[in-house]
């Protein structure tokens, strides 16, 4: 619980949510999901790890899934952690 607690002040998140992360906030080594405005389809709590090259983890204690995605690639599309995410969660609709 305590890992996907934010721990970021409202002043550091403006700084902390680029594009890719709006939305999240950040806990104890991972960002973790705050704020749903932004259209994203996880629980609020989603929680996980976005990697330099392109690793990325993601767990949903709500849901009992995780996601786990290993590349190692310098100057990858961001996007694709987000479309990874929400085509896991299309298979739940």
């Amino acid at each position: 619980e305590l890992m996907r607690t934010n721990t970021l002040s409202e002043e550091q998140l403006k700084t902390f949510n680029w594009k890719q992360l709006e939305g999240y906030g950040y806990g104890l080594g991972v960002r973790t999901l705050i704020d749903k405005s932004q259209g994203q389809r996880s629980p609020l709590g989603e929680f996980g790890w976005d990697g330099a090259a392109g690793a990325f983890s993601m767990v949903d204690p709500k849901n009992n899934l995780s996601l786990v995605y290993f590349q190692h690639m310098v100057g990858w599309s961001l996007r694709i952690q987000a479309e990874m995410r929400n085509a896991l969660y299309a298979c739940l609709d």
